[in-house]
């Protein structure tokens, strides 16, 4: 039988098991939106684009005329940068 005086204990024990709940399922969506924003991000890495032209090779799609100048500056910053990030060399 619960009587007047052991209400507040009740209650406080009911408190303290339904926060250790919420922050249990608030524990477990933050894991969950890590674990899929590190499987993203390994995907987006998957993906990128990686070097396809030289600067040679954009010299003579120039040359032939096949991209325009500022077509052949956006490119050549674009795989400026990729070339540093990678390492590789134009020859």
């Amino acid at each position: 039988m619960v009587v007047a005086t052991d209400l507040p204990e009740a209650t406080s024990g009911i408190l303290k098991a339904a926060l250790i709940l919420i922050v249990a399922i608030l524990a477990m969506g933050v894991g969950m939106i890590l674990v899929k924003r590190k499987s993203t991000s390994k995907q987006e890495e998957e993906q990128s684009p990686h070097v396809v032209y030289s600067l040679n090779d954009l010299r003579r799609m120039l040359a032939r005329h096949e991209i325009t100048p500022e077509e052949f500056d956006k490119l050549k910053d674009i795989t400026s940068t990729q070339t540093r990030k990678t390492g590789h060399s134009d020859g």
